[in-house]
């Protein structure tokens, strides 16, 4: 029985021809990183929630562009619930395939599948 759910946005079709269901920690995943995607623009009335990441990932690499998108993930975070707090954050930017991809460490406010502390991964296309 899974802790989370929540839809998948990403409006690919699944067998049913209808939106999908994610759970526990995919479900944190999509979330973490939609709230990372958020731009300015599109909260009009609220733009305490808003990252602007879509900038940050077609700087090139260097240490002040990786210190933005850590605090833009950790900021992030802090509207999800289930999550306490973002242990590590790893990057990893793949000039041929044009991609950064974020590993990171985060540590649930419950469990999931008897864990606390759990990986999570998330690709950001560059072009």
């Amino acid at each position: 029985m899974a802790t989370y759910k929540g839809l998948d946005l990403s409006l690919e079709k699944n067998i049913n021809n209808d939106l999908a269901v994610v759970e526990d920690l995919e479900s944190i995943k999509v979330t973490l990183y939609n709230n990372i995607l958020v731009s300015s623009k599109e909260k009009w009335f609220d733009d305490s929630l808003t990252m602007d990441m879509r900038d940050l990932v077609h700087e090139p690499d260097g240490y002040l562009v990786r210190k933005q998108i850590t605090d833009a993930i950790k900021e992030a975070a802090l509207f999800d619930p289930r999550i306490n707090e973002i242990l590590s954050v790893n990057f990893v930017f793949n000039e041929i395939e044009n991609v950064l991809e974020i590993d990171m460490t985060i540590e649930l406010a419950n469990r999931i599948n008897n864990e606390t502390i759990v990986a999570i991964g998330l690709i950001f296309e560059r072009g």
